[in-house]
């Protein structure tokens, strides 16, 4: 249950990147890649008041302060492909 009673302040930054480790088509692995990510997202409330509660300048509840990802894809010459990924 939510109600819509104040304002948050949502600023953050996010990095990707990808390295192609491998590619050569006439190769079993035709290609293989690394990749990851990373956001920071220190969202807080920056007006929140309910009742006689005061909320303001706390962190925005289910929002996670970082995120990281990782992953593998790797493809074959015979169409077949794989991709792995973390979340954390």
């Amino acid at each position: 249950y939510f109600v819509n009673s104040g304002g948050a302040l949502e600023k953050g930054i996010e990095v990707t990147g990808k390295y192609r480790l491998w590619q050569k088509a006439s190769a079993f692995i035709s290609q293989f890649n690394i990749w990851g990510s990373f956001s920071y997202q220190p969202y807080y409330f920056s007006d929140y008041k309910q009742g006689n509660n005061n909320y303001t300048g706390n962190a925005v509840t289910g929002v996670p302060k970082h995120i990281t990802n990782a992953g593998i894809d790797m493809a074959t010459k015979n169409k077949y492909y794989l991709h792995l990924l973390l979340n954390a």
